[in-house]
């Protein structure tokens, strides 16, 4: 109201307000629109300030939720330890645990025998003395080991082993056989042939071993260490 008044007042107007009146003029509404532009810009960016800051608050909220899940998750796993210790789960947990252990370090021993033993037979039941032939005798030995083998232990990897004494090959067999090595193996061999080819058991399940006489049972300076020692000895190994 003051500048319309001073409009309408006849005055003398001094240079300054001469050059003051050549200056261009903006209607009211246009001013008001720059000004909340320049509010609106500076609005702006004190907005994302803030959005900045609640985003990094909401990271430390975050943060510190899975702080205390961690926290809760230990301390129920230690409500749930003493639970079990006054259920008796705990004992009973740890009895097959230990169980399983001693399982596993059978099954590694047996690993490392060779399998575990079902019979052990003499050469001197199976063979003809000072040699690889089987007797009827021996043949009828082997089939009632057959049918054990086949009710007790069927789809099992079968292990025959052959053994001798320290005894040195004789003129006989020297031609034949280099050492007791051979005659074991070939032994153990004889055997494995008529588990197979006679009894039908599956011979991707059997394997042959000879050991001579690295392996004695016995004292091999009397007749009867010798006779237990001259052997074959027929496993099954683990599953």
């Amino acid at each position: 109201m003051r500048s319309t008044a001073l409009a309408l007042s006849p005055c003398i107007l001094s240079d300054e307000s001469k050059n003051s009146m050549t200056r261009p003029f903006y209607p009211l509404h246009t001013m008001l629109l720059l000004a909340g532009a320049v509010v609106a810009a500076s609005g702006c960016g004190g907005q994302q300030e803030l959005i900045a800051r609640h985003e990094a608050e909401l990271d430390s909220v975050y943060a510190d939720h899975r702080a205390l899940r961690a926290e809760l998750s230990a301390l129920q796993d230690t409500l749930q330890f003493y639970d079990d210790i006054e259920s008796g789960q705990f004992y009973r947990d740890r009895r097959l645990l230990v169980q399983n252990i001693e399982e596993l370090e059978y099954e590694i021993g047996l690993c490392h025998d060779g399998g575990r033993t079902v019979e052990t037979l003499l050469v001197d039941d199976l063979f003809q003395p000072a040699s690889a032939e089987l007797t009827d005798a021996g043949r009828a030995s082997l089939r009632a080991t057959a049918e054990t083998l086949r009710r007790e232990f069927a789809g099992r990897t079968l292990r025959i082993e052959g053994h001798s004494d320290s005894t040195p090959i004789g003129p006989g067999l020297a031609a034949r056989y280099v050492s007791n090595w051979e005659l074991s193996a070939d032994r153990a061999a004889a055997v494995v042939r008529f588990l197979v080819d006679a009894e039908e058991l599956p011979a991707g399940q059997v394997e042959l071993a000879a050991f001579g006489d690295t392996r004695p049972v016995s004292r091999n300076d009397t007749a009867g260490g010798r006779t237990q020692n001259r052997r074959i000895r027929i496993a099954v190994m683990p599953r």
